[in-house]
């Protein structure tokens, strides 16, 4: 995906320099215990500056200078795993352009740190999330970013009969899909993916995606025509996904009929708990 516009180059702001240690060689295990943390070190600054450079690369559109029709083709032909491409430049979207952070204040923060920070960080929380991301371990940062998330609501207890969903889903086809977005809109979109992400727990792009555009087209139902329209949205997607027919009972009275029919005609119908 890419801009339509050049991107003002003032807005994009640099990556400190720090200078690289002479790493040595051998393999010793005095030289291994000081090369391991230089290593580390190197690694730390390092992806903040390739975060930012394929950013860059995305949004002025450079892969094109280059021969290549996407930066999806541009990042794997110099061994860059696209889902890897795309993490870093969210990270960079995300945490620089969005939050406003300077990358000097991402100092000390590691790559596995600082992709963890992406989906709960914002303006108001970041100095908090930032000496978090600094101090604690990894598995000590996943741990606090799983306590503040909210509690999920609880199911309604369910009534009548017993619902299951079939054992295997079905194989879907995959497609792949090009588009051209504005800088502005490409913020947006990371911005929209992030927050599904960090509601899905997925990290799946394509997922999320689909989960933005299943919700913006629920809520347009339910704006624009009548009150159960949500439910019918939500049933028709689901006989797109398993055939078959829903339907919505809207009665106890409704209920019984349909059982006695269901009863009397056993052949027509395949019950969940059977």
């Amino acid at each position: 995906m890419n801009s339509e516009s050049p991107v003002d180059a003032s807005i994009v702001p640099s990556v400190p320099t720090s200078a690289q240690p002479t790493i040595p060689a051998d393999d010793g295990p005095d030289t291994l215990r000081v090369r391991i943390p230089a290593l580390k070190a190197r690694l730390d600054h390092d992806y903040l500056q390739l975060a930012k450079d394929i950013w860059t690369v995305n949004a002025r559109g450079h892969y094109k200078d280059w021969g290549y029709e996407s930066l999806a083709d541009y990042v794997e032909d110099v061994g860059i795993p696209y889902d890897r491409a795309t993490r870093l430049k969210r990270l960079w979207s995300k945490l620089i352009l969005s939050v406003g952070l300077r990358p000097s204040q991402l100092n000390g923060i590691g790559y596995s740190n600082a992709q963890l920070l992406v989906p709960v960080i914002d303006k108001t929380s970041a100095s908090d999330w930032i000496e978090k991301g600094r101090t604690l371990s990894y598995r000590d940062l996943r741990d606090e970013i799983e306590k503040s998330r909210p509690d999920p609501e609880p199911l309604p207890a369910p009534s009548g009969e017993p619902v299951s969903l079939p054992p295997t889903m079905p194989v879907r086809q995959t497609i792949k899909r090009s588009f051209y977005l504005t800088t502005e809109q490409q913020i947006a979109l990371d911005e929209a993916i992030t927050e599904s992400t960090r509601i899905s727990r997925s990290q799946s792009d394509a997922h999320n995606l689909y989960l933005i555009c299943i919700k913006f087209l629920s809520d347009c139902m339910t704006q624009e025509q009548q009150p159960d329209a949500r439910l019918t949205f939500f049933m028709r997607h689901l006989e797109r996904l398993h055939g078959g027919r829903l339907l919505h009972v809207r009665t106890p009275e409704g209920y019984e009929v349909l059982k006695k029919a269901v009863e009397d005609n056993p052949s027509l119908f395949t019950r969940s708990d059977e």
